[in-house]
């Protein structure tokens, strides 16, 4: 899987071949995070969704023993995702 990430305001897009939009939120306050680390984790986690269901992963997962949550937006599903507005993990 390669592609450049490219950072819109919460939300970060694998370009051009991935087209992986997904957002991160700590569970506990439903903020937004940012770190590289969790954007690695993002990468990682929807390459093995993949390999083991063979189809994107879709909606929120929840990491409840690190605390977040990846929000994967299907690609032709728009961008209006906000998890402050879900329940907490």
């Amino acid at each position: 899987m390669i592609g450049t990430a490219l950072h819109d305001t919460d939300h970060w897009l694998i370009s051009p071949s991935d087209s992986v939009e997904y957002s991160i939120f700590a569970c506990s306050s439903g903020e937004p995070l940012d770190a590289l680390e969790l954007h690695v984790l993002a990468r990682a986690y929807h390459a093995a969704w993949r390999a083991r269901f063979a189809r994107d992963p879709v909606g929120r997962h929840a990491l409840v023993s690190l605390g977040v949550a990846i929000v994967f937006t299907a690609r032709n599903q728009g961008r209006d995702v906000d998890c402050r507005s879900s329940k907490t993990c």
